[in-house]
């Protein structure tokens, strides 16, 4: 995810965005699938799935043996905690946390300019720069903000998360990675164990895929218009350490997506599947996919980018 800078929900988003990223990044997420698939029924496969499989187990005990009180009274917890890391750790690194922010009433200069420069990542290379219209705006404003409590931040928040338990409710998985090894199962190893048992289990998720596409492509037209029409746009972080050819980007967006997505179905699921619908739940291993996901990504970036800029325009760094 570091080196590819996406996530199977999101390189489907980045694609409707008109990213080109994306057009190396989906390859790179069916090769990941393609190769899992292969894997799965070998004996090593094998061994991968059921190793330190926490199965149903959620933050309660097995969810087959649940306790509604005690399972209700962790979850209270479990969100306040949530809140209260998002009150207390800041948007930006140096930055203030929202409380500091909220108490003094004002922001630094350093996250002003991370505000800025946030705003000019989003909108580089956007077929329709300089011509925003009032929703726009207020999108161009809201979204770099360090605000994470702002009403539109908490409005899509709270439908995505009515989203992710409706579809709890209706026994399906808020993922996204599952579509990939569907496809893969059906247009080039349908007589793979693996490709069999994703045809049966496959539900919502192509539909969900196609919904993320779809949104992103339209709301990138009308509402952000941060299309890019495939520009040869390079990340700044990547072109800040690596330059700005095209074929190395291309490569690693391909590459790291293929890691990504191998993960993803080795695990069971993605950040949508775990992290999102998992969390929902309270699963153990939902958790532990998180940390997981979270300690390599930052030991990759690390090791990656080094202590190079991530901004649009490093020269602005105080």
């Amino acid at each position: 995810m570091a080196v590819s800078g996406y996530v199977p929900g999101s390189e489907l988003m980045a694609l409707g965005e008109g990213r080109r990223d994306a057009l190396y990044a989906l390859p790179g997420g069916l090769l990941g699938a393609a190769a899992w698939t292969m894997l799965y029924q070998t004996a090593v496969g094998r061994w991968l799935v059921h190793t330190a499989n926490l199965g149903n187990l959620i933050a309660s005990g097995p969810i087959d043996r649940i306790h509604p009180t005690f399972t209700f009274v962790i979850a209270v917890g479990y969100a306040i905690a949530l809140l209260a890391l998002v009150m207390f750790l800041p948007r930006y690194a140096g930055g203030r946390s929202f409380i500091v922010r909220a108490v003094r009433g004002d922001s630094d200069a350093l996250d002003q300019e991370f505000v800025a420069d946030t705003a000019a990542y989003l909108a580089e290379g956007s077929f329709y720069e300089g011509r925003s219209r009032w929703l726009s705006r207020v999108i161009k404003d809201d979204v770099p903000n360090s605000n994470f409590f702002s009403p539109m931040k908490l409005g899509m928040s709270a439908v995505v998360g009515v989203a992710a338990v409706l579809a709890i409710f209706f026994r399906q998985i808020f993922g996204e990675s599952t579509t990939y090894s569907w496809v893969v199962g059906n247009l080039l190893l349908p007589d793979f164990e693996y490709s069999k048992i994703m045809a049966k289990r496959a539900g919502w998720e192509p539909l969900s895929d196609m919904g993320t596409f779809v949104g992103a492509l339209l709301t990138a037209l009308f509402i952000s218009r941060y299309f890019q029409g495939f520009r040869p746009v390079i990340p700044p972080s990547w072109r800040n350490r690596f330059g700005s050819s095209l074929g190395k980007r291309a490569i690693a967006s391909f590459g790291g997506s293929c890691v990504v997505m191998f993960g993803a179905r080795m695990a069971g699921g993605c950040a949508s599947g775990h992290i999102l619908s998992g969390g929902v739940q309270m699963a153990a291993s939902a958790w532990l996919f998180t940390l997981a996901v979270s300690t390599s990504m930052i030991v990759t970036a690390r090791v990656v980018y080094g202590d190079s800029s991530e901004k649009c325009k490093p020269d602005d760094r105080a």
